[in-house]
């Protein structure tokens, strides 16, 4: 019964903290999920916006390059900055394109890098070849048409860094929304682990109490019975002894006792063969009926008894000991002999 109750008592504690233990990992990996998709959309809408700005900052570069190379066409410093800035710019509208997750944006940087190579390109070439040779075709081409097709360029990429501050300020909105949800996901957990805990405890608790009042009904049981055992051995004129499969007496009542002349906790643990006589056939682990033993007393008296034994058998069925209700014969055998003598004293 203890072992039920403890076997209950761990499993109980075990369930709870499994549960906590479960409870806490889904919370680390909601948190954890949370901060790697808020810092990865994070540093992309960052990463966009930085392209963006670059972007316009090379355009700028590129245009004062070409202002530059309308004053004097041979400056070779105006040359290498302009190359500079076209790689640059295209490196960065690659850049842009490939880390927003925003369509429009998507589409925007698109419309510009088509219009930029159709458009701007072909009239800054148109007019850088023109500059050396005719500089009044150049001037006017700079005047009505380049400067025209470069403010478009930045008008496109005024909105794609519109477009991109807002990509960031979702961004950082998605961030703040996952944290409320996975902070409203752990209290929800919190508090189901703790119902689902109070509750199990209140089960436990009750499943625990039912087990204990159990054994203690049980103990009752045990102690009522061997109460009712004992005074029905007391009652006893007879003897009686448990004798256990070794030989060893377990129980006696107190005519056993007063008959060998030991108290109790003599007789109890000590071997049934040193209290019969030797050479007696007394089976520790035997049914017997009206068998008859002789006992010898403390004083050394010898007692002839007819002892009727019955087999106690374990859950098994196996032999565990024996009961020996023992009745002392010397009444018996003194009548008989009385008998005897009057009988031949008759005799013819």
């Amino acid at each position: 019964m203890r072992k039920r109750i403890s076997v209950l008592v761990a499993i109980g504690f075990a369930f709870l903290l499994g549960l906590g233990v479960l409870t806490s990992l889904a919370m680390i990996a909601g948190l954890r999920e949370t901060m790697s998709r808020a810092e990865a959309s994070q540093a992309s809408a960052l990463e966009v916006r930085a392209s963006v700005r670059s972007l316009r900052a090379d355009y700028l570069a590129s245009g004062d390059a070409v202002s530059r190379l309308m004053l004097e066409p041979g400056l070779v410093d105006a040359w290498t900055a302009k190359r500079q800035a076209d790689d640059s710019a295209a490196e960065h509208l690659a850049a842009a394109a490939h880390a927003t997750r925003r369509g429009d944006l998507r589409a925007l940087l698109e419309k510009l890098d088509a219009h930029d190579r159709e458009v701007t390109n072909r009239i800054e070439d148109e007019l850088l070849g023109l500059v050396e040779t005719d500089a009044v075709a150049a001037k006017r081409i700079y005047f009505e048409e380049y400067l025209r097709a470069r403010s478009f360029n930045l008008e496109l990429v005024d909105q794609a860094l519109r477009v991109a501050t807002a990509e960031v300020a979702e961004a950082s909105q998605y961030t703040e929304a996952k944290a409320r949800q996975t902070i409203a996901l752990a209290w929800l957990a919190l508090a189901l682990f703790v119902v689902v805990g109070t509750t199990s405890g209140i089960r436990l608790s009750g499943s625990v109490r039912k087990v204990a009042q159990d054994f203690e009904d049980a103990a009752a049981r045990v102690g009522e019975q061997r109460d009712r055992l004992r005074a029905v051995m007391t009652a006893m004129h007879d003897t009686l002894m448990v004798i256990d499969a070794r030989g060893g007496i377990t129980m006696a009542n107190d005519a056993a006792c007063a008959l060998l002349g030991y108290g109790e906790t003599e007789l109890i643990g000590s071997p049934v063969g040193r209290h019969v006589e030797a050479g007696t056939n007394a089976p520790e682990a035997a049914e017997m009926r009206n068998e008859r033993i002789t006992f010898l007393a403390r004083n050394g008296t010898r007692i002839p008894m007819s002892v009727s034994a019955a087999l106690l058998r374990g859950p098994a069925g196996e032999a565990v000991g024996s009961v020996w209700v023992a009745h002392d014969m010397r009444d018996q055998l003194r009548m008989q002999s009385r008998q005897e003598r009057i009988s031949r004293e008759h005799e013819p």
